[in-house]
């Protein structure tokens, strides 16, 4: 994100959004998430989400601030954040 001038906040809120949206589709495709168990159903799996945040939000600065690796410069990944920002803000 810092490469394309998105703040960190926006990229970890991002972060969250997705794992909430798969928490939400894994029920339509709970095969995909057998091996975990209820981790990843439900109450718990949002739960599980918000862990996950809470570490890359406390953690996660140091990867921010470093430079972003090669691939991120590829059309399909400000494609990515093109459409997802213009949906978003």
């Amino acid at each position: 994100g810092k490469r394309y001038g998105i703040s960190r906040y926006q990229c970890d809120l991002e972060f969250k959004r997705k794992m909430y949206k798969i928490c939400e589709s894994s029920k339509r495709k709970r095969w995909v998430w057998s091996a975990l168990g209820n981790l990843f159903t439900g109450k718990a799996c949002k739960a599980t989400a918000d862990v996950y945040f809470g570490a890359v939000d406390n953690f996660g600065a140091k990867h921010y601030e470093n430079p972003s690796p090669s691939w991120c410069e590829r059309s399909c990944v400000q494609d990515l954040l093109d459409n997802y920002f213009s949906l978003v803000y």
